[in-house]
């Protein structure tokens, strides 16, 4: 892990220099860059990839409490122009998905391809919005652990659960860490996130990636943004929920080289 000081707030991040294009992999909500080492390691080793932790996440310092997505795209430009990366794609789980948006309505010029990992392109709804501030509530009462446990098993799809058990305790040992300020900064930011449709049927060419057994994605909403203009590669994942990075991660790597490499 390696941190750089942007805008006087620690970033955590690593750089893996390789061959291509390089790729920026943005993680979900209550994850960090680390939920993607075994992924690099086995699956897309010899490319150019960065990973982060997304601020208020991991080891990064969140840049405001009442952060936006913009916020947070603007440090990592900041790091991607430190790091002296000028073209890139960008590819975000769930939330990462969000800022990956973000980035490219700030720098549409410098954006190869905008990969979407289990993430859409629409604003939360009245409901949902609601759900991040009972949330944030219980997090400032002290229940981040108790949340991380509960939602954790429920990234993945039932039947990959056991076998992937070891995992998601990680990932849960992994929020114990995190300061409960970020995270609420994080749900602060997805909850008042604008709405990006527009972006299906814009410049920059989208990825889309689903799954057949996401239970935080449905496929109706996959099959409504797979008709967007701008999405030029669509690739749909079995036997797996919402994330295919440990669930599917061959037949992950395999969509996003077949997307980098036309």
């Amino acid at each position: 892990m390696d941190v750089a000081r942007l805008n006087n707030k620690q970033l955590a991040f690593h750089y893996q220099k390789g061959e291509g294009v390089p790729m920026v992999l943005l993680h979900g909500y209550l994850e960090s860059m680390n939920v993607y080492q075994s992924f690099l390691g086995q699956y897309i080793k010899d490319r150019s990839v960065l990973i982060l932790d997304t601020p208020g996440h991991g080891k990064s310092e969140a840049m405001f409490l009442e952060q936006t997505m913009e916020d947070i795209a603007k440090q990592i430009i900041l790091l991607l122009d430190y790091l002296n990366i000028q073209t890139f794609a960008i590819y975000g789980h769930s939330m990462g998905g969000y800022v990956a948006q973000a980035v490219v309505k700030m720098v549409p010029d410098r954006v190869a391809l905008l990969g979407l990992l289990h993430s859409n392109v629409f604003a939360d709804s009245v409901e949902k919005k609601e759900n991040r501030r009972r949330e944030i509530e219980l997090i400032r009462q002290g229940k981040l652990p108790l949340i991380a446990e509960a939602f954790m098993p429920r990234v993945v799809a039932g039947y990959n659960l056991e076998r992937l058990s070891a995992t998601i305790k990680q990932w849960v040992d992994d929020v114990k860490t995190m300061n409960p300020e970020g995270i609420i900064a994080c749900l602060n930011a997805m909850m008042n996130r604008p709405d990006n449709r527009q972006l299906l049927d814009g410049t920059t060419p989208i990825h889309l990636i689903g799954s057949d057994s996401d239970p935080l994605l449905s496929t109706e909403t996959i099959e409504g943004m797979r008709k967007g203009t701008a999405v030029q590669y669509f690739t749909s994942i079995k036997n797996c929920g919402h994330a295919s990075f440990v669930e599917q991660p061959q037949e992950l790597a395999k969509g996003i080289f077949d997307a980098l490499e036309n």
